[in-house]
Order: C-alpha cells, then sequence, then structure tokens
C-alpha cells in the first residue's frame, strides 16, 4: 500500500501546476478521479493535478490515473453515487455531499465551532477525526484525507454584516442539513445548487447569495455577478478524499 498512499498524502501536500487526462498504454490499471475545481491555482484542483503527475509517473506501465476537474465527469451530487457504482475510483466530494451516507461531517458546518484553519487542522488530524474517515464503509466508502479550501465566507449584492440583512436572501448551498438550518435561522432560504452552475444562477438572480471559501468564490469567478463578498470565516469549506472501498482493498499488489 506504501506507493499508492504515499502518492496521495504527497498529492495533497505539493500544490503544483495543472494537469490533462493522461494518456494509458495498454495493459495499465486506470484509476478515473473527478471533482468540481478547476485543476490548477486553487487548493483541490493543484493536489489532484499532483496526485496524478506522480501516480502517472512513478507508476508507469502499472498503473495510470485520469482526473477530471471543473465538473467534467460528475457534479458533487453524483459523484458519490458514481463511486459506489465504480465508474469513478476515486473522488473529492464537498462535506455535504456525503449527508447521504453520515452525519458526522456536518461538524464542519457548524457555525463558528472551529476559530480559524490552524484550529481545522488540528482537529484533522486528530484520531476523532480520523474515525470519521472510516465510517462509510458499509457505503462501499473509505475516506483517505481531508483536502480543505479554507473558511466558509458569505457573498451577496449587500453586505451583510449582521444576521439581518440576509432574510429574504436564496443562498445556495451543496445539501447540507447543518447549513439549511442555517440560513433558516436567518430568516433566508436554503438552495441546493451544484458548483457547477453556480455562476450561471448567481448572474441570473436565481439565486441571491452563496456561501464559499475565498478559494472557490475565486474559481467562479463570483466577484463578477456579486457585489460583496463579506468575510464571515463561520464554517470550514472543504472535501473528503474518498475511494471505493472494495477497489481500494482488491489493488493488486504490484499497485499497491
Amino acid at each position: 500500500m506504501k506507493r499508492f498512499v504515499c502518492a496521495l498524502v504527497i498529492g495533497a501536500t505539493n500544490l503544483l501546476g495543472g494537469a490533462a487526462v493522461a494518456e494509458c498504454d495498454s495493459g495499465e490499471q486506470i484509476i478515473r478521479m473527478s471533482h468540481v475545481n478547476r485543476p490548477y491555482n486553487h487548493p483541490i484542483g493543484d493536489a489532484a493535478s499532483e496526485l496524478e503527475k506522480r501516480v502517472n509517473q512513478e507508476m508507469h506501465g502499472i498503473a495510470c490515473m485520469e482526473v477530471f476537474g471543473n465538473s467534467l465527469l460528475y457534479t458533487d451530487d453524483r459523484v458519490v453515487r458514481a463511486l459506489i457504482e465504480n465508474d469513478i475510483q476515486i473522488a473529492v466530494p464537498s462535506y455535504g455531499a456525503l449527508d447521504e451516507y453520515t452525519r458526522t461531517f456536518r461538524v464542519f458546518g457548524l457555525p463558528f465551532v472551529f476559530k480559524n484553519v490552524s484550529a481545522v487542522e488540528e482537529f484533522q488530524e486528530s484520531a476523532a477525526a480520523g474515525s470519521l474517515l472510516i465510517g462509510m464503509r458499509g457505503f462501499g466508502i473509505r475516506g483517505l484525507d481531508f483536502w480543505q479550501s479554507g473558511m466558509l465566507q458569505m457573498s451577496a449584492n449587500t453586505a451583510l454584516r449582521v444576521p439581518l440583512k440576509a432574510k429574504n436572501l436564496t443562498f445556495r448551498t451543496t445539501g447540507s442539513t447543518v447549513s439549511n438550518v442555517q440560513f433558516a435561522a436567518m430568516g433566508a432560504y436554503a438552495r441546493p445548487v451544484s458548483f457547477a452552475s453556480l455562476y450561471g444562477e448567481l448572474k441570473s438572480g436565481e439565486l441571491d447569495a452563496a456561501e464559499e471559501s475565498w478559494a472557490n468564490f475565486l474559481d467562479k469567478r463570483i466577484f463578477e455577478v456579486q457585489s460583496e463578498l463579506t468575510e464571515t470565516n463561520h464554517a470550514v469549506g472543504g472535501n473528503v478524499l474518498i475511494v471505493s472501498y472494495d477497489w481500494f482493498k482488491n489493488l493488486e499488489p504490484a499497485v499497491l
């Protein structure tokens, strides 16, 4: 397991340039990965691209990784099911996309539980956080690591300095139950929308506001369609690196 897992860990920490879909050779085991972010200049996309590069360089002739970013294969609401069905082998869904399979990742959406990114990192390195990663095996999912993109902020066409300013606004969410309750308490509405559709829905007025990390606001150029970005740091914006459990435990020794 050392070679593949080592590549996964290094891919999360060495954030280098983008990558295109690999050209795989006959006989190589194909490993397909899906995420929703751009493949460069974004924490998730950079980590995925670095992972792809290392696997294809260090395991050439044995395994070949193909990474599909920008929701090219699946949006967050479909990617976990695709992984369970082995259409892909690795995915990096948001915490909210896992609500159907476990409630434990809701801790990252609880308002103001984590003071800052350092507090998040300290928790994610703990044994308690490690137990979250293995809690979905009954669904055929194995979590390997947390890939975070920073604390969550809020955007709208008005500065959201107090909760009252959010009243009657429709916010984009990932479908997280915690977000739904949070916005209801503010007198606002929550509507699940895929990350791929976020820009268009804000531009058309179907959505009034959003909660995202700074990295995701930049990824989707939200500043072009929203006049105000309010720094709230109210929750954690992040994703979970997951694999198909059956696929992972049955990898050939040469791949592991």
